[in-house]
């Protein structure tokens, strides 16, 4: 017996599964924490609902109106976590306006992908997050409803595995630790989000549909439709639960009528006569629950949820895209990714060999799941399959899941909608069947206990390297690392910043690809607009053929929050053509950089060091490589002028070794003249 089996065997399963539920609220509280304000999904518009609620003592109406609100698309959500985070809200007071003076949005949001890039911010940040403001200290409570969500999902998953395999408390307490150990369901619990409260009730929603024809009763029913109602009102994605709802409570009459054959009305009306009392029930439990929010948008608006709010979004397909559009789109790509971890707004996403390791987990799964199958109709036949509550269980179970896929896709044809919490109401079903299956393979509990092991890790240590990385304030330079800063420029711009260096990072760029680039800035003073940092690839007439632009610091360092004196550097990646469209060489190109205003467009006027003016702010030269398979030409390869339509090129240049100063420097050029120039 090896020391991690014994150190198991002296741990309870109920004392395991309170340290799993406890690392599940540290670990979404340390996401919270490390999160910035308004960078988890639709965050502003969900705080808008709980600022509406406090404000009209009412429910936002889930018409087109309610776009030019706070509130906007998420009018048409459920209300029950809402309700709860305005409850927990209510000792700050805040209202719309503190709402619209703390989230600013990025105007240069999404400008990259995955871990590098600075880009990510949402929002511009600086004295308006302060912690002390009440908006943001009702933020942090609203994410806490949030995590207190998270953790009875976590408990209902728990709960539903003892109901698919009663005999396996450890099995139960693994589904649980899977679930909660899952970084974007912890990245979630920590979000000012409805996402883990629709994945608890659904969770308790169907493991009651599951237990129902073990122990039909009319209670049972109530309690069935109860919690129905409950997942209805935390999300209308839980409508889909109906269906199976009504299968168990049939599927209970049926079992409660057994032995009845021989009776003159038969097994089928005795069993007519229990479902249609139960269903009714548990339809009124359902109703009053949570159905009379669909019941009140029907008959006051005129709609089920408000669908058209999302219809009306720029993210709505004009037509409806199919399956082969969405695969080619890599949508369900995308799907699988942000199920497990993709972070901010999506775009906050790890190597691709971390989601490698994890489709791999799943295909194990599922032959795990494929073996336990093949095994049991091997042994039985499929009548007693058919009854058997094990298969019952594992078949409710799985025609959720699917219930819940089919229907996002439906959804993602009409809009972009590629979210892996999206399938959030199906957690507790995928993580039970997760589980199963890990634990059906050979030396059973290894690979259950080294996908949880792999889970744990890569959400501990997720916030320290994804998330800090991505928006972590940048680092002040102290007047010693000014001073020891090469390639120094010293351009004012403005009477607010100076740019202190330009470093390339790299001394060519790919095409296409990107060329990243350091620039080192120093505040003078807080500029009376928002300030955009502007990196132009510059070629022939002027013309810019690459370029980017972004909020200083990626969003970290707007204007709003500049101190005199304070110096920093950022590194920042300039794309550079398209697969498709590559920028024309190999070339040379100029590089010009500077700061302009967002609003007007005018650029910042820009003066040296000397204080003479800097036309058109060229403060470097880049060459551009071809496109792949052109490197070993590159060499050889003229220097051509121009970008499309080339006019010169560059052949050769003679100068002398050395020239004396003041003496005339004289040097040839072989110029081949393409076209005349226009």
């Amino acid at each position: 017996m090896n020391a991690a089996t014994r150190l198991v065997r002296r741990i309870s399963p109920r004392a395991a599964l309170t340290a799993v539920v406890v690392s599940h609220i540290a670990l979404a509280q340390w996401f919270a924490a490390t999160t910035p304000p308004w960078e988890t999904p639709d965050e502003p518009w969900h705080m808008g609902y709980i600022v509406w609620l406090r404000e009209t003592g009412g429910l936002p109406p889930p018409t087109l109106a309610m776009l030019d609100t706070p509130v906007r698309q998420e009018a048409s959500q459920a209300p029950l976590y809402y309700v709860a985070a305005a409850v927990a809200t209510a000792p700050w007071s805040f209202g719309r306006d503190q709402l619209t003076a703390a989230f600013v949005e990025n105007p240069t949001r999404f400008k990259g992908v995955g871990l590098a890039p600075r880009q990510h911010n949402f929002a511009l940040h600086g004295p308006w997050d302060a912690a002390d403001r009440a908006i943001i200290r009702a933020l942090r409570a609203a994410r806490a409803v949030a995590t207190l969500f998270g953790a009875l999902a976590v408990l209902a998953v728990w709960r539903l595995t003892r109901i698919v395999r009663p005999g396996r408390p450890w099995l139960a307490v693994g589904a649980a630790a899977l679930a909660a150990w899952t970084p974007q369901v912890v990245f979630l619990s920590g979000a000012a989000s409805n996402a883990t409260a629709v994945a608890a009730l659904a969770t308790l929603a169907l493991g009651a549909a599951i237990a129902f024809p073990r122990r039909p009763s009319a209670r049972g029913a109530a309690g069935l439709g109860a919690l129905y109602g409950a997942a209805m009102l935390a999300k209308s994605s839980a409508l889909a639960l109906g269906p199976i709802v009504a299968l168990a409570i049939l599927v209970g009459a049926w079992r409660a009528a057994e032995g009845r054959i021989g009776a003159a009305e038969g097994r089928i009306g005795a069993a007519a006569r229990r479902a249609a009392p139960w269903a009714a029930l548990a339809l009124c439990a359902a109703l009053l629950c949570g159905g009379w929010w669909y019941v009140r948008n029907v008959v006051g608006y005129g709609t089920l949820f408000g669908r058209a709010l999302h219809l009306a979004m720029p993210w709505a397909h004009r037509t409806p895209h199919g399956v082969g559009r969405l695969i080619d789109d890599h949508a369900f790509d995308l799907l699988f990714m942000s199920y497990w971890a993709v972070f901010g707004w999506g775009t906050i996403r790890f190597p691709a060999a971390v989601y490698a390791v994890v489709r791999a987990m799943c295909f194990a799964a599922a032959l795990g799941l494929a073996w336990s199958a093949a095994r049991t109709l091997r042994r039985t036949t499929l009548r007693r399959i058919a009854v058997d509550e094990t298969a019952w269980a594992y078949g409710l179970c799985a025609a959720w899941a699917l219930t819940v896929f089919v229907a996002l896709v439906a959804w993602m044809r009409v809009v972009e909608a590629s979210w892996g919490r999206l399938l959030f109401p199906a957690l507790g079903a995928i993580a039970v069947l997760l589980a199963c299956g890990l634990e059906r393979l050979p030396r059973r509990g290894v690979w259950l206990g080294a996908a949880l092991v792999g889970l744990l890790v890569w959400s501990a240590s997720a916030p320290a390297l994804a998330l800090r990385r991505a928006y972590g304030p940048l680092p002040r330079l102290s007047a010693a690392a000014v001073d020891a800063l090469g390639d120094r420029v010293d351009w004012r711009m403005g009477d607010a910043v100076t740019l202190l260096a330009f470093t390339p990072l790299e001394p060519s760029a790919t095409n296409p690809g990107f060329w990243p680039v350091r620039l080192c800035w120093r505040a003078i003073a807080r500029p009376a607009f928002e300030p955009s940092v502007f990196v132009h690839i510059v070629g022939a007439a002027d013309r810019i053929v690459a370029s980017y632009d972004g909020t200083p610091g990626g969003g970290t360092w707007p204007g709003g929050a500049w101190r005199p004196g304070e110096a920093l550097c950022e590194d920042v990646d300039v794309p550079i053509g398209e697969e498709d469209k590559p920028v024309p060489a190999p070339a040379a190109y100029r590089v010009a950089v500077g700061m302009f205003d967002r609003d007007t467009e005018a650029r910042m006027a820009t003066v040296d060091r000397d204080g003479q003016a800097v036309v058109g702010n060229f403060v470097a030269t880049v060459k551009i490589a071809g496109s792949p398979g052109t490197a070993a030409d590159e060499a050889s390869a003229p220097v051509r002028f121009g970008d499309g339509d080339v006019d010169l090129r560059l052949v050769d240049t003679t100068a002398p070794a050395s020239v004396c100063a003041g003496a005339a420097l004289t040097v040839a050029l072989t110029i081949d003249v393409l076209a005349p120039p226009h």
